[in-house]
């Protein structure tokens, strides 16, 4: 590798590295840590699927709550004026 210095290294070419080792781990473990890596995957898959379906559901109810909230305001203003016109006003 070129002489660089400091936090960053613009670029590594492959002849940087290409010497390089990599320490590989007993088959069995990298096999564990492949199945746990899919296990987790999975299970994110699964939480984001619960989420959504939360989330839509608490969005239909909170519209039909706000939904009755209209109407009765509705009614509370429409009652108002008809009593308003009543009295005169």
């Amino acid at each position: 590798m070129s002489r660089a210095y400091g936090t960053s290294v613009p670029e590594l070419a492959p002849g940087d590295i290409e010497q390089l080792p990599i320490p590989r781990l007993k088959r069995e473990i990298e096999c564990e840590i492949a199945d746990a890596a899919e296990q987790a995957s999975e299970l994110r898959r699964k939480a984001d699927n619960q989420e959504n379906n939360a989330v839509a559901k608490l969005e239909e109810e909170l519209g039909e709550e706000l939904g009755r909230l209209g109407q009765q305001m509705d009614s509370r203003i429409t009652s108002r004026a008809v009593a308003g016109e009543a009295e005169g006003i």
